[in-house]
């Protein structure tokens, strides 16, 4: 697990991943829309950016928590491929959507 505690720790580790040519397989992101410097979905956006291409890549889950969610925001998230949580989220809807992908990623 990577914890970014910064967002500039985000866009220094994509850089780095982008220099090096080598792409860590997460198997899912779980982001916080709403962050000092850059939004979840930013986030998401330049990771996928940056991933493009780049040895070693393979599909990773994303989602997206918010409290406050827009609907450019929501159309977003779609276009990114991102699940998207509404606060407060239950845990269990949480986990239940980490059980789903992890089921879908052994069948294939």
């Amino acid at each position: 697990m990577t914890d970014f505690a910064s967002p500039s720790n985000v866009i220094e580790f994509w850089e780095e991943i982008k220099q090096t040519g080598k792409y860590p397989d997460y198997d899912l992101i779980l982001t916080d829309n709403r962050m000092p410097g850059m939004t979840g979905l930013e986030f998401l956006a330049k990771a996928k950016e940056l991933a493009g291409g780049v040895s070693g890549q393979r599909r990773t889950s994303r989602a997206v928590i918010s409290g406050s969610w827009t609907d450019s925001e929501r159309k977003q998230a779609q276009e990114l491929g991102c699940q998207t949580f509404s606060k407060p989220v239950p845990i269990d809807d949480i986990y239940d959507w980490i059980e789903e992908q992890d089921s879908q990623r052994f069948k294939g």
